[in-house]
């Protein structure tokens, strides 16, 4: 007996043990694989979702470190965004602002909301940013004046050192410069008529003022202190200073929520009280659309729970069905269905064990194991059907279906599973997971086949035969197509995968774009990144303390690849040796600061301010009178003192409550910003350098390391489209590139779009390899033959060619979902290259060494046709998952393996042919 004969009757002894187990232990055989399905489902029951992007890698990668550090130092800053369409300018202002109240009235936004930069919000900063003033204003009282004590006492305090001031200039006690005096009394002036514009206003007889333009005219040059238009602009702001859109169209309410981690279960809370938040506020001429991480996150769980089972369910379906139209028989089907069933729940039991839960991309492996499992029983069946009907009893076909297509069988379902673990080679976590399982699942079905065909196949009387019903089709046709022209066959087949393979699909790396387009946070997504204000691929770098941070932001904003660079340090002014010594000026001398809580605390009383008020009056005619006398204009004295006269009556004619609250609110928005301004400026001056405590509390949360390390955050935002992936992904790593010159720790979205997808497509090409020498030596361990090897191989290699040209023609591109169909391509698609050069042996044997191609492809060519249809079925029901994930990768594995399927049954035959293999 030949060598090649010693190794097939062994391989024949090895499936015969399978049917004897099944057919002698039924009730063993079926308890064991019940109890592993049961075991299976209680833990399957157990498994949840995670949409988490940091989870996607492990954290051992040298990249993965980066952002994880970074978390660990600064929290997880995925900030949830509304962007506030519709209706005037106004009323988007009005529903910003009523949004911004009711979130401040909760627990988990409260301090953590920024939509508009106010003067409450830079308070610390603004005596900084005009240092000097303070001094001059101590010029200009009397030696005597005690202005802490002034300052406490409020708008009384104020309009006393007024008067005192007037006085000490009209006495001689302080100097005057002539040349200034009309402006400094017009600025006198128009804080009187600020005051009464308020009062006039919050007393409901007039338009008024907004409370921090009048506090605003008490610091004397508001443009000195507060940005102009143009900077309000270049800061992403409108001239009232609202979070604005780049075409302005549209105002912006970002949340910096503190967030433990980026799971559903971090954001979910938030995600829901937001949305609850932000229906109350919808009408017809304004919309709110809620968008960000926390919302996609939030939003793709549900997506993937809803079409896991959706697509799991038309999988199942679709393959029965297809199954009773192949074998006629519900019996047969059901049978054929059972070992996919066991491998399915088994592997999910083993997912929750193994990796405790699903994501975007294992979420989807049910779906796709149903489909590539069923190809075991496909062909047993087919096998075992075909016996029959060639006049074999029930024993004879059972155990020749075991045998011979037995080992087309495990070859493919151990190179299918090959493939499958080539995955977990990559550095994406989330891949190699789905390859760990899905091999499992795989070896698991077949198993579960080689073993429950003989228990429910073998009951009854095993002598008798059997005439199953007749298949609803046959495929002849196809060998009168080969015989007629194989050599045309083979050398079209052959051109058309070579042009194919020329115009390979690119990569698109963006990974936040599987939500279906209807949903709002889709839709949000889309308007953002559209108007590039605040897109969602930015990234961060970091810096030891503040100095650096101003260091990094200016040499950010020098690079072409940069838009936009948000740094803590864009509200401290730079602390020049000239600033730094009018800042010390400011408190030279001063023995001690304001009380602000006794500022806070007090009750303003109008008729006190109204007779201090009067003592300006007083002091104005006085100096009236000396002007007259010294022959100088008195037009600017009058005008003021006019004003006053105004402010007086106004105090002494508004009701008693109104005006108490009118000045009560103006004393404690006065003591909310002088306070910080004091004390930070103060602080500043003394130790001669900005600290990150120094920050507003807003911003302090934003950009400091909450480790308290000191450290700072800065987050960039690109220019250009850095997700379209074209050149080679060239934007993405150009600007990864250039935030790396800055900080080699740079990470965030916009860095992953390069280095992960660098991983992805590393990976997967090493994969690939992987697989197909895994494929080889496996074919040839079947085989052992090298041409018989590569014939198996060439159908799948030819067809891949074809695959990658319809991707091109059809628009498809490669993303982080469907990458994944390079590697299983080729070890799904090699199966059916086995089947057939199984049976074109088979039948070569018994031909003389030439096969009989019409009993080929007649024969095993049916079972791979529909084998191939189930697994296609198994694909295209991810195209109803609504993750567009799911329906990518469905998309693309049935393009992938219904050109397999024609190259095998096909063109393979053809090339057989040519080769004076068969006739």
């Amino acid at each position: 007996m030949s060598r090649r004969g010693r190794i097939d009757r062994k391989r024949d002894k090895f499936y015969v043990v399978f049917g004897r187990l099944g057919i002698r232990w039924p009730v063993t055989v079926s308890v064991v694989l019940a109890l592993l399905t049961i075991f299976g489902a209680v833990f399957a029951s157990q498994l949840t979702i995670k949409t988490s992007r940091v989870g996607m890698v492990d954290e051992d990668n040298w990249y993965q470190r980066r952002i994880v550090e970074f978390h660990e130092e600064f929290g997880h800053h995925d900030s949830p965004v509304a962007i506030v369409a519709g209706g005037t300018a106004q009323d988007r202002r009005a529903t910003v602002d009523a949004f911004v109240a009711e979130l401040e009235q909760d627990e988990m936004f409260r301090g953590r909301v920024l939509a508009r930069i106010e003067a409450e919000d830079i308070a610390e900063t603004l005596l900084v940013r005009e240092p000097g003033k303070l001094a001059e204003l101590r010029r200009q009282l009397p030696p005597d004046a005690d202005l802490p004590a002034a300052l406490e006492r409020g708008t009384e305090g104020i309009f006393g050192l007024l008067e005192a001031q007037l006085l000490a200039a009209l006495d001689g006690e302080i100097e005057v410069d002539p040349s200034g005096a009309d402006a400094q009394l017009a600025q006198l002036a128009e804080l009187a008529k600020a005051l009464d514009a308020k009062l006039a206003a919050d007393a409901g007889v007039g338009e008024g003022v907004d409370t921090n333009a009048l506090l605003a005219s008490l610091a004397g040059d508001r443009g000195a202190v507060f940005p102009d238009a143009q900077e309000l602009r270049e800061r992403g702001l409108d001239e009232d200073g609202y979070l604005v859109s780049n075409d302005g169209q549209r105002l912006l309410v970002v949340v910096f929520a503190e967030f433990a981690g980026d799971e559903v279960y971090d954001f979910n809370p938030a995600v829901v009280r937001l949305r609850e938040l932000a229906s109350a506020l919808e009408h017809d001429e304004v919309s709110v659309t809620l968008t960000g991480l926390p919302f996609l996150v939030v939003d793709e769980e549900t997506a993937l729970a809803a079409g896991m089972l959706r697509a799991s369910a038309a999988t199942g379906l679709g393959i029965f069905l297809l199954l009773m139209l192949a074998f006629r028989s519900l019996r047969r089907a059901a049978v054929a269905l059972l070992p996919i069933g066991v491998g399915t729940i088994v592997s999910l039991g083993a997912m929750y064990l193994m990796f405790e839960s699903l994501d975007p991309i294992t979420s989807s492996f049910a779906a796709v194991l149903m489909g590539l499992g069923i190809d075991f029983s496909v062909h047993l069946l087919a096998r075992y059907d075909e016996d029959l009907r060639q006049g074999r009893t029930r024993r004879e076909a059972l155990f020749s279906s075991l045998s011979k297509a037995g080992p087309g069988v495990v070859t493919g379902a151990v190179t299918t599973a090959l493939a499958f673990l080539t995955v977990a080679t990559t550095e994406f976590t989330s891949y190699a997971r789905m390859g760990v399982i899905t091999a499992i699942g795989l070896l698991v079905a077949l198993l579960a086949a080689l073993l429950l065909l003989p228990v429910t196949l073998g009951r009854g009387n095993l002598e008798v035969h059997e005439h199953p019903p007749k298949p609803l089709g046959k495929i002849g046709f196809l060998a009168r197509i080969v015989r007629g022209s194989p050599l045309l066959i083979v050398l079209g087949a052959l051109t058309l995968s070579l042009v194919g393979t020329s115009v390979m699909p690119t990569f698109n790396p963006r990974y936040l774009e599987f939500l279906p387009r209807s949903f709002e946070s889709t839709q949000g997504l889309q308007t953002l990144e559209d108007d590039g204000a605040m897109t969602p691929w930015f990234a961060w770098v970091t810096a030891d303390d503040l100095d650096e941070a101003r260091r990094s932001a200016d040499s950010l904003r020098s690079m072409d690849s940069v838009a936009r660079v948000e740094s803590p340090t864009d509200i401290l002014p730079e602390l020049s040796d000239e600033r730094l010594a009018k800042l010390r000026a400011d408190f030279e001398g001063l023995e001690r600061d304001p009380d602000w809580t006794k500022l806070s605390a007090r009750e303003p009383s109008p008729a006190a301010l109204a007779k201090q008020v009067l003592g300006v009056v007083d002091a104005l005619d006085e100096l009236g009178f000396a002007a007259e006398q010294g022959g100088r204009d008195t037009a600017s004295i009058t005008a003021a003192r006019q004003a006053f006269s105004d402010l007086r009556t106004r105090l002494e004619t508004t009701p008693v409550a109104e005006a108490t609250a009118t000045l009560s609110e103006l004393e404690q928005q006065m003591a909310t910003l002088m306070g910080p301004a004091w004390a930070t400026a103060r602080a500043v001056a003394a130790r001669g350098r900005w600290v990150p405590s120094d920050l507003p509390d807003l911003f302090e949360r934003r950009f400091v390391a909450g480790d308290g390390s000191g450290r700072i955050a800065l987050y960039v935002y690109p220019a250009g489209d850095v997700t379209s992936g074209v050149n080679s992904n060239a934007p993405a790593r150009r600007f990864t590139e250039e935030l790396e010159s800055v900080d080699p720790h740079a990470a965030g979205q916009g860095v992953s779009l390069y280095h992960h997808n660098v991983m992805i497509l590393d990976g997967f090409k090493r994969a690939s390899f992987f697989s197909l020498c895994l494929v080889v030596v496996l074919l040839l361990l079947d085989f052992a033959n090298l041409r018989k090897s590569l014939l198996a191989l060439s159908p799948v290699l030819i067809g891949m060619g074809w695959m990658v040209g319809v991707f091109a023609l059809v628009g498809l591109r490669l993303n982080v979902a469907t990458i994944v169909v390079m590697p299983l391509a080729l070890g799904i698609g090699v199966d059916a290259g086995v089947h057939m050069m199984h049976r074109w042996e088979i039948n070569a044997r018994s031909h003389g060494g030439r096969a009989r191609i019409d009993e080929v492809i007649s024969g095993t060519g049916g079972a791979v046709v529909l084998s191939s249809l189930t697994t296609m079925v198994g694909f295209a029901g991810l195209l109803l998952g609504g993750h567009l994930g799911m329906v990518q990768l469905g998309a693309t594995m049935v393009i992938a393996i219904g050109c397999t399927m024609i190259a095998s049954v096909v063109v393979l035959p053809a090339l057989l042919l040519v080769l004076d293999k068969a006739e």
